[in-house]
């Protein structure tokens, strides 16, 4: 117990910045009002952490067998970076058949933190693979 006791004094303290900050009802409505409007397809509020309001989503449903299968793919603070996300995913998905969401300024969302970040992250690569594949 003592090793126990010892090795607590080296775990990280849960503070206000490095908890989740769940979202309000309203706030959830407000974001799927905004996300419909803004056609940002596979993108969800992210209801359990108000810092990082959009959630990536992907939903499978195997036609022979009825399964319905939600894969994440991550959560973001830039409803740009999300779609974009959102667009892989579904690419990965659907191939040439994805639907994509509208990104604004493309160069710059490619370029950003976020989506930086999230490329180069190794659970995401087969992902990537999977959506170049369907578009060799």
């Amino acid at each position: 117990m003592k090793n126990l006791f010892n090795a607590m004094s080296t775990v990280s303290v849960a503070t206000e910045s490095n908890t989740r900050q769940p979202m309000s009802k309203a706030r959830i409505a407000e974001l799927k009002a905004q996300l419909r409007a803004d056609t940002a397809l596979n993108v969800l509020p992210n209801q359990f952490d108000n810092r990082t309001p959009y959630r990536v989503s992907t939903r499978w449903v195997d036609r022979a067998t009825g399964e319905v299968t939600w894969t994440a793919h991550g959560s973001f603070k830039d409803l740009e970076s999300a779609k974009f996300i959102g667009n892989i995913a579904s690419m990965s998905l659907y191939g040439k058949k994805a639907l994509s969401s509208p990104i604004k300024d493309i160069t710059a969302t490619q370029s950003s933190p976020e989506v930086v970040a999230w490329l180069e992250n190794e659970k995401n690569v087969s992902t990537i693979e999977q959506a170049e594949a369907k578009f060799a």
